[in-house]
């Protein structure tokens, strides 16, 4: 007979083998549940990237976002986006502008309407970008040249330069024109008529691009992201967007160098729009200068001695200071405001106060016309033996005459800072 103490334990370790054996079961499939689970998110979130990352072409109404970064997909370098215009956009030379009683600048919201309404008659699907290209970077020429007059001679030459500024506008007959000059070594600066109000047309694109980079560099806006065009973006007169359908899509990079270099109504009415409006710029924008008020009503008498009345005006001396502002912004923020910088190298317009300088004097320019009130505006970056800014606003009845007084003082400024190196 079997010792039952010998069964009994014999027994009861059968007991705890099936008992560990369903244990092991148990636990098996609370792991293969676990590892289910985990698969079907992991696949859903793959999916979820991929449709991110390759969404379709056209998208159904009202899933695309008014503008969207794609940072992400692009690797996040804004300084080597797209060169300002794709090969499909037909360059300006001459800029025009709206109908009588309007102004080239699209800065006024009021402008941004675009006539009729037709927002419910044209399509609502989203057209999407064309793909960007390397930025074409032009940098500061490096130049060591030294001044060989003395300071006494320099600064005589300068007051006569002075005298002949003045001369040459007080010298037009049927012309209103301002002056500013800022010499960017030694801080040399003077104006002329240069605190009274002009239309200065597409020129103020300038300080609006100047204040959406100033947004980049804080990261608030890239120049990756995509805005889509809307019926109330639409502005008559200079610019290409403006033939493109509602709902087309467009790169932050692509409305800028636009706006710049082919003074496009449209595309700077779409930059207003993302930036917030004119009236939040131009409270940052008088934090820089603040001679002329853009959106204050200024009330004034036009080369054709006729009272004029109206907002959406500045001066030759708050436009040189907003150049001048970029300049130091470009000098301590190279990497974000390098767009702008190469944009403002290649702007359409071959008039302005360097038409007559060499080829090999680098400048960085934003001319702005407008027909309705005779104006022609240029603001220059001129990098010669020295850098410096021009800023010439001459209103007048005839184009050329305005756009060849420009050249004129152009010329005077150039011959002096060149004669100091002699």
């Amino acid at each position: 007979m079997k010792n039952p103490v010998t069964f009994s334990i014999t027994e009861a370790r059968k007991v705890q083998k099936k008992r560990q054996i369903r244990q092991i079961i148990l636990l098996c499939a609370i792991i293969l549940f676990i590892l289910g689970g985990v698969l079907i998110i992991k696949v859903s979130t793959m999916k979820q990237q991929a449709d991110q990352l390759f969404p379709s072409e056209i998208s159904p109404p009202g899933t695309t976002p008014e503008y969207t970064d794609v940072s992400s997909v692009t690797g996040g370098d804004e300084t080597s986006a797209a060169v300002e215009t794709t090969a499909e956009v037909t360059v300006a030379v001459e800029e025009t502008t709206a109908p009588a009683g309007t102004e080239e600048s699209s800065a006024d919201p009021d402008a941004t309407s675009g006539g009729t309404d037709t927002s419910e008659e044209m399509t609502t699907e989203i057209i999407s970008a064309p793909a960007l290209t390397p930025e074409v970077d032009v940098f500061i020429p490096d130049r060591n040249a030294l001044q060989t007059t003395t300071h006494k001679v320099r600064d005589s030459a300068f007051h006569e330069l002075q005298k002949s500024v003045q001369a040459l506008i007080d010298g037009q007959t049927g012309v209103r024109c301002g002056f500013y000059y800022i010499n960017l070594k030694n801080g040399e600066q003077f104006g002329y008529n240069d605190m009274i109000p002009f239309v200065a047309g597409s020129a103020i694109n300038l300080p609006i691009n100047m204040m959406l980079y100033e947004q980049i560099k804080e990261g608030s806006v890239s120049l990756t992201e995509l805005m889509t065009l809307e019926a109330a973006d639409l502005v008559a007169g200079t610019g290409t967007i403006q033939n493109t359908v509602v709902g087309s899509q467009h790169y932050i990079r692509e409305l800028s160098g636009l706006s710049i270099t082919n003074a496009d109504n449209t595309a700077t009415s779409m930059l207003l729009r993302r930036l917030g409006g004119i009236d939040t710029l131009n409270n940052s924008l008088k934090l820089i200068s603040n001679v002329v008020d853009f959106r204050t009503p200024a009330t004034y008498t036009d080369y054709a001695n006729v009272q004029q009345t109206g907002m959406n005006r500045t001066s030759t001396q708050d436009l040189a200071k907003y150049m001048a502002h970029f300049y130091e912004m470009y000098l301590s923020y190279p990497a974000e405001y390098q767009p702008l910088f190469n944009d403002l190298a290649h702007t359409a317009s071959d008039w302005g106060v360097a038409a007559n300088l060499s080829s090999d004097i680098l400048v960085c320019h934003k001319t702005g016309s407008d027909v309705t009130f005779g104006s022609q505006t240029d603001v220059a970056l001129i990098f010669a033996e020295e850098p410096y800014i021009i800023c010439v606003t001459a209103e007048s009845a005839d184009q050329a005459s305005g756009k060849l007084l420009q050249q004129q003082l152009g010329d005077l400024v150039y011959a002096y800072l060149h004669g100091c190196y002699s």
